[in-house]
């Protein structure tokens, strides 16, 4: 039993270990990440629950692709700061966009499930924010192509 969790300490070791190496450091940054998608994911259920279009399959596809793609370019602007030699810089950035993504589409979610003014308040508020921040996306008013479940 012993060896088992030696192994089982190793295996846990080399995932850390390669998550550090890809993404760069397991902070505070990537957690608020995590908890901006999570509650993407929610309003997302809740719409296609209400659409009558929830499916597990469409779920874990949609899931597992953003998981992809979001992990491939924190990795590769880590990448960037380690050769440019920049103290998390340009990583932080696109934390902050994909983060901004997953704030506008729970937004847009929010709309869908009938709490509009809401939607539209918060939007704005968001606007506030991210008005003279050159790396935040803006909100696209008039398409609806953005949206995520």
């Amino acid at each position: 039993m012993k060896q088992i969790e030696t192994y089982f300490g190793d295996f846990l070791m080399v995932i850390k270990g390669s998550l550090l190496f890809l993404v760069g450091p397991l902070n505070a940054q990537l957690g608020y990440l995590m908890l901006a998608f999570l509650i993407d994911i929610v309003f997302g259920i809740k719409v296609a629950r209400q659409d009558n279009t929830f499916s597990w399959n469409i779920l874990s596809r949609k899931v597992g692709n953003k998981i992809l793609i979001y992990g491939a370019w924190i990795a590769m602007f880590n990448a960037l700061d380690m050769v440019a030699g920049l103290p998390n810089t340009s990583r932080t950035a696109v934390i902050i966009v994909l983060v901004s993504m997953e704030i506008l589409s729970s937004s847009k979610n929010t709309a869908r499930l009938g709490y509009g003014k809401l939607a539209e308040l918060l939007e704005n508020v968001y606007d506030l924010f991210a008005k003279d921040s050159p790396i935040a996306p803006k909100r696209d008013e008039g398409s609806e192509n953005n949206e995520q479940k």
